[in-house]
């Protein structure tokens, strides 16, 4: 009789229910803080996955750009007949074509890892074939201009027929170069926008 007297007393279930408050309370405010926790975590990860895809855009990009630079001024120098200004202007491009060929496969694997596989194998193909001129991928159209570049360079002889063909095949890879450049970078910066517009609909 007792037990159901303190049952049923009005402190009793004052008492139960602020205990029951409590307990709830505590419990759905341990699940918000665990759903703002997560969301805040992949709000996070996704923020830097943004951030490094941006990065290594801004990277490669700016490398594209110095290698393709310093081949035009070795152009400039050649078609100019200053042979002396060409000579110290293939030695600058040299360092920034063998810092290229270093780091174009770290390029190739983290552009597959951050954006988008098909764009990696655009920058360096995936299988390698014998004769660059069978690939299709940006660093192949560099090599391939970097060669035509080179024999006009390393040309020598007093045929001006000969000169000009050579001159005109330098500057007709370097010109298909810049627009496979251009188209590069538009799917890069392309690619990062999307990744962007879908991170603002997520978490804004």
């Amino acid at each position: 009789m007792k037990i159901k007297k303190i049952i049923n007393s009005k402190i009793f279930l004052l008492v139960l229910g602020f205990l029951l408050t409590g307990v709830v309370g505590t419990f759905l405010n341990y699940q918000f803080q665990k759903e703002t926790w997560k969301r805040e975590s992949q709000h996070e990860i996704a923020k830097r996955h943004l951030d490094q895809s941006r990065q290594v855009i801004e990277e490669v990009l700016l490398h594209i750009s110095k290698r393709f630079y310093a081949m035009q001024k070795v152009l400039w120098e050649l078609e100019s007949e200053r042979f002396d200004g060409a000579r110290l202007k293939w030695k600058n491009y040299a360092k920034i074509k063998d810092d290229w060929n270093i780091n174009v496969g770290l390029y190739r694997s983290r552009i597959k890892i951050l954006i988008d596989e098909n764009l990696a194998y655009e920058l360096l193909d995936k299988n390698n074939a014998r004769d660059y001129s069978d690939r299709e991928s940006l660093h192949a159209l560099f090599v391939v201009t970097h060669y035509k570049i080179k024999d006009f360079f390393d040309y020598r002889g007093k045929n001006e027929q000969k000169r000009k063909q050579l001159e005109d095949a330098a500057l007709n890879s370097l010109i298909d170069l810049g627009h496979r450049i251009g188209n590069f970078s538009d799917k890069c910066y392309g690619i990062y926008m999307g990744k962007y517009d879908l991170f603002k609909n997520n978490f804004q």
